[in-house]
This record gives structure tokens, C-alpha cells and sequence, in this order.
């Protein structure tokens, strides 16, 4: 099947990542526990539930693979691209959230994390590498939010 062709046959699955800086300005990252991408580091994140907000799919997805509880600031980013996933098309709505309770642990689904330095060298799952760039311009005074 070609590329056009999945495409207008699957109906894209809608996702939400969660970008979460601490008082350093570092941000959390988790080390994939599943593929694709087992291994790799990325934003904790995942699938919006029927009937779930996008909001209350971050924090859900937060607390389940980091243990963390987080509260909801803002959209960062839309990520619409086909092809940025290699299960099919994958839309993120990628939010800022920050800490409010617990201490990131490791699970099934992140089998390692950590506070990510904003100019540390790391390989990343999916466009989480882009996310981060986009981010990082966000953060240098751009006022926009990204759309891709």
C-alpha cells in the first residue's frame, strides 16, 4: 500500500505529549519502556481516551508513567505531520505542564528518566527532538504557537 494510500484509509489516533521543566529550566524526559523507539528518550505522553479531555489525558499520562502529578499551563505545539510515528498517523497536542506532587519514578512503560539540560545531546524517540527546538524558541522569546 503506498503512503497516499494509508493515509486515506486509517483515520489519524490523537495523542498528547507533556513538556515538564523544572525550576532549572532542565526538562523531564523518560527512556521509552515499549516500541517503537524502545530505548530512546522521549516526553511523557500517549493516546486521548474516548470521552477524555486532552488536558486530562496529559495528567493521566504523566502520573502512569512517571508516578509525577502535574497540572496543565498551556498548548505548546500541534504536531499533524503524516509518517511522524511509524504506527500510522499520529496527531500530538504537546502541552507545558508543571510539578505539583511526587518525584518521577521508573515503570513499565519509562524504564529510566531524567532532568534533560536544555542544550544536552540526546536521542529521541519520534519528532520529540523538534518539539524540544520548537520549545526552546518558545522559551527564547518567540510568541507563537507551533503548528506542524
Amino acid at each position: 500500500m503506498s503512503n497516499s494510500a494509508a493515509r486515506e484509509e486509517a483515520k489519524p489516533t490523537l495523542t498528547v505529549d507533556v513538556l515538564i521543566p523544572n525550576e532549572k529550566g532542565e526538562l523531564l524526559v523518560i527512556r521509552r519502556g515499549h516500541a517503537p523507539y524502545q530505548g530512546m528518550w522521549c516526553w511523557p505522553g500517549g493516546m486521548v481516551d474516548p470521552g477524555e479531555t486532552v488536558r486530562t489525558t496529559g495528567i493521566r499520562e504523566v502520573q502512569e508513567e512517571t508516578g509525577l502529578e502535574v497540572e496543565i499551563d498551556k498548548v505548546l505545539g500541534i504536531y499533524s505531520e503524516f509518517g511522524r510515528d511509524p504506527r500510522g498517523h499520529f496527531i500530538s497536542i504537546v502541552l507545558l505542564a508543571h510539578p505539583v506532587k511526587g518525584t518521577p519514578q521508573v515503570t513499565e512503560e519509562a524504564t529510566d528518566w531524567k532532568w534533560a539540560a536544555s542544550d544536552e545531546k540526546l536521542e529521541m524517540a519520534f519528532d520529540h527532538a523538534r518539539i524540544r527546538a520548537n520549545y526552546q524558541g518558545l522559551t527564547a522569546g518567540a510568541h507563537a504557537v507551533v503548528l506542524a
